[in-house]
């Protein structure tokens, strides 16, 4: 399915590989180097960045040791669920999946983890027993609140979304 975005050359990107030819249409053999040098970084930033952070939310759930700057034998659950998630990403991948619409499948669910992650910080926020004399005043109340109903919306709209324009499918 075509973005919508053609160049002057007639190249129209509608998949990740596609999207060098750009690269090289204005630099030459540079611009493919140039491309794959950037997606390699990006990929590999993504990648560390989903599995780390994959890692220490299951570590910090469980009560586990966790640290990216820690010993694996230290950090054992953390260790396992970073290779366990690299695992899983690279079968996905492997699998033959277009990259692209994985990654705006996955943000449907983070949109839609947005709230329910921002609420339980909303209620703690307002509690003297936990924030003693940090709690929360009726102002930063009014724009917690005005933020979370932005988040719910954006939760509510981001499936539909995806479906009108055709995004993931």
């Amino acid at each position: 399915m075509p973005t919508g975005f053609q160049s002057a050359a007639g190249i129209t990107p509608s998949h990740v590989g596609q999207t060098g030819l750009l690269a090289v249409s204005a630099f030459g053999q540079a611009g493919s180097w140039i491309f794959l040098i950037g997606v390699f970084g990006c990929v590999l930033g993504a990648a560390c960045e989903v599995s780390l952070s994959s890692a220490q939310s299951v570590a910090q759930f469980f009560g586990w040791p966790w640290g990216a700057s820690e010993s694996a034998s230290s950090v054992p659950g953390y260790t396992l669920v970073t290779g366990a998630v690299t695992l899983v990403a690279t079968l996905i991948l492997l699998a033959g999946f277009d990259p692209i619409k994985v990654t705006v499948i996955a943000l449907i669910f983070a949109a839609a983890a947005l709230p329910l992650t921002f609420y339980p910080m909303l209620i703690v926020a307002r509690d003297p027993l936990y924030m003693g004399e940090e709690t929360n005043g009726p102002v930063a109340t009014v724009f917690g609140w005005a933020y979370f109903l932005a988040l719910s919306l954006a939760a509510i709209a981001a499936l539909p979304v995806v479906i009108v324009t055709g995004g993931a499918f």
